[in-house]
């Protein structure tokens, strides 16, 4: 029973710090945006960010140390998003298909730790 109750204590104490020093990486997180600006009010987008497969929320993504891109499209709109990984800084360039208008919305994103409910 002691052997069991060591081996139990070693697994939690040291086993989370060995795989932290063995380079195992987490596959996926989870970032909170908040979007906007004063004149269009802001509005807060949750990302799921694959790292395994490279994907955001399901789309194909380019994954860089440094930054996470993607793009949405529909019959109306593309839009390009981007976010800094070193400074959580998000943007997000939207064109109208029709017309060629272009706008740019801008943010910062946060990493998720947990769901506050």
């Amino acid at each position: 029973m002691r052997l069991h109750a060591a081996a139990v204590l070693f697994a939690l104490l040291f086993l989370p710090t060995l795989a932290a020093t063995q380079g195992i990486q987490e596959t996926q997180l989870t970032l909170v945006c908040r979007l906007g600006n004063d004149q269009i009010g802001y509005r807060d987008r949750n990302l799921t960010i694959d790292l395994r497969s490279n994907t955001v929320n399901g789309v194909p993504a380019t994954i860089t140390q440094g930054q996470i891109g993607w793009a949405d499209e529909s019959d109306t709109q593309t839009l390009q998003d981007s976010v800094n990984r070193y400074t959580g800084a998000m943007a997000i360039v939207g064109t109208d298909k029709k017309t060629g208008f272009t706008v740019m919305v801008t943010g910062s994103c946060v990493r998720a730790s947990e769901r506050k409910f």
